[in-house]
């Protein structure tokens, strides 16, 4: 009598193994400005005005800080993702592994803001704000930025 691959039965660890990377394989990770979690006081919801600026529009210069971080770091985020697998691979669990990978995302992005190379504010905004800091006036888009983890639908 010949035993067929269905008629192995999976030792506890690749169950578990199995189980974690079918939980993984259905997570995603949102890094970034979610509609309604924080609105300037003229009405503008922070999350228009970061892709305005991300993106630009008739009157402001594109300044991409989201695009410029995730190119600085992809490097350090695929390193980060093969961490995460190899930790699934020894049993341990993801979860929090990705809650600290959004964390480290969403710090990227702020220091993008803060530091990053941008094109620089017009004279007239510089006389409002009194400065000349893009991407800079309220620090409401950099308290502004979140991430979360879900199941994917």
């Amino acid at each position: 009598m010949s035993i067929g691959f269905h008629d192995l039965k999976m030792s506890p660890k690749g169950a578990k193994f199995m189980a974690e990377l079918n939980w993984l394989a259905n997570r995603t990770i949102h890094v970034g400005f979610q509609r309604g979690k924080g609105v300037y006081e003229n009405g503008a919801d922070v999350a228009d005005v970061a892709m305005y600026n991300e993106f630009g529009t008739s009157k402001i210069p594109p300044r991409p800080f989201m695009e410029q971080s995730f190119k600085r770091h992809e490097v350090e985020y695929v390193e980060e993702c093969e961490n995460i697998f190899n930790a699934m691979i020894k049993g341990q669990k993801t979860d929090s592994l990705i809650r600290k990978f959004g964390a480290k995302v969403k710090q990227d992005i702020v220091d993008e803001i803060e530091l990053g190379q941008f094109v620089p504010n017009a004279p007239s905004t510089v006389a409002k704000k009194g400065f000349n800091k893009p991407l800079y006036e309220t620090g409401l888009m950099e308290k502004s930025i979140s991430y979360y983890t879900e199941k994917v639908k």
